[in-house]
């Protein structure tokens, strides 16, 4: 009886341990993630201005041919 109890604590303590190791490797995965999100994010950050800048001034231009006022952003 003694055995049975000892193995089902053991076997106990070990998935409590490997919970929290699970737990720390969602998290270093997380952590990842947003480093490399925000690193994209910096790095594309002028680009996408430009692009939207330029596509904003085609939008209010008054017409299809005419230029916008480089002053809309």
């Amino acid at each position: 009886m003694a055995i049975i109890h000892y193995n089902t604590f053991s076997m106990k303590k070990k998935l409590r341990g490997q919970e929290g190791q699970a737990i720390v490797e969602y998290v270093l995965g997380l952590l990842t993630a947003v480093a490399i999100v925000g690193a994209m994010s910096a790095g594309l950050k002028k680009p996408v201005i430009k692009l939207w800048s330029k596509l904003s001034q085609e939008i209010a231009a008054p017409c299809p041919k005419c230029k916008a006022d480089p002053a809309i952003r």
